[in-house]
């Protein structure tokens, strides 16, 4: 009805604006009031999914993610998301490592347009998270950004990586190398 419809779009667009505004809670709280009016609201689990992201709480963010690749398996940011969860999983079993690779294969199957960029990132997060292979992934990483300066999906895996192998000064000249992809951070 035309009352639930706009409560979900004040909702929505609440939360969407507090998540670019790095209010992760308050966007949180308004996501989670649109999935009470509408279950299935794809676009808000994804918005939910990213928030669950930016605070680190991937488990929390696998149930939404794992959903939304269900009902739509060939929606690039979908994979991803779904890919993102399960990559930082503390205990991946071999379920986990199935549906890592069959991600990684429905990804390379895309023909979206951001595919190309979102790929090269899954395969590097794969060789730093899965094959422990720092140095190849971080230097996938510097060359997807060299291709493409606007891609916020590389930044941001290499920031993470940086992060956790602890090369702070790397950290701090990528963020100078590319103040415009802070602003998404």
């Amino acid at each position: 009805n035309q009352d639930n419809e706009s409560q979900i779009d004040y909702h929505f667009l609440l939360g969407f604006y507090y998540r670019n505004g790095d209010k992760m809670d308050e966007a949180e709280r308004h996501f989670l009031n649109v999935l009470e009016i509408d279950e299935y609201h794809s676009r808000t689990k994804r918005e939910l999914v990213n928030v669950y992201l930016r605070k680190g709480e991937y488990m929390k963010a696998l149930r939404w993610a794992e959903d939304n690749y269900n009902r739509f398996k060939t929606n690039i940011l979908h994979i991803q998301a779904y890919f993102t969860c399960l990559i930082k999983k503390n205990d991946k079993d071999e379920f986990d490592l199935d549906k890592i690779n069959e991600l990684l294969h429905n990804a390379s199957k895309s023909l979206d347009k951001k595919a190309n960029d979102v790929i090269r990132e899954m395969k590097a997060e794969f060789d730093f998270y899965i094959n422990n292979d720092a140095n190849r992934a971080i230097n996938t990483l510097i060359e997807s950004l060299r291709f493409n300066s606007n891609n916020y999906f590389a930044f941001r895996a290499l920031l993470e990586i940086y992060k956790r192998k602890n090369l702070f000064a790397e950290m701090e000249d990528l963020m100078k190398q590319y103040p415009n992809l802070l602003e998404f951070d």
